[in-house]
């Protein structure tokens, strides 16, 4: 539970991260389609993830996946480091500055939505292979197909 919990620790930096890089390396007159492009990446990494849940069914075993996504990760980050430009940094900005938003009351039941919102949509993640026992007859490759659809 603790790795699963570091991992989406990891992910919710990289999805802000990604899109202030883009925001940042685009003209101003091209920032709303650079931020779209990285959103557009993250739901194709999502409805690819299948590709994992099919390498897990057809070798059967989950480590392979681990492995090959780590794997893509290590042939993605000097790609990466190559080909992306240099990304000035932006100025510091102190922490409790950063948090002040938090004190708005509209902040923060907008924050208290998103986070029901994911926390709802990870849960039937977590048991989709469950709920679609009966569909997919236990198959894993057939699961893969319904994710990736």
């Amino acid at each position: 539970m603790f790795a699963r919990a570091l991992a989406g620790l990891g992910g919710s930096m990289v999805t802000p991260t990604a899109i202030a890089a883009a925001a940042g390396l685009a003209p101003p007159e091209r920032r709303g389609r650079a931020i779209s492009t990285v959103m557009a990446g993250l739901s194709a990494a999502t409805a690819l993830g299948a590709i994992g849940t099919a390498i897990g069914s057809l070798t059967g075993d989950w480590r392979i996946t681990m492995v090959f996504v780590s794997v893509l990760g290590a042939v993605a980050a000097p790609a990466i480091a190559l080909l992306l430009p240099k990304i000035p940094n932006p100025p510091l900005v102190p922490l409790r500055t950063r948090l002040a938003p938090l004190g708005d009351r509209h902040v923060g039941m907008g924050l208290l939505t998103t986070l029901l919102l994911f926390t709802g949509l990870y849960i039937v993640y977590s048991y989709i292979a469950d709920g679609l026992d009966r569909v997919t007859g236990g198959s894993g490759t057939t699961l893969a197909i319904l994710l990736f659809v």
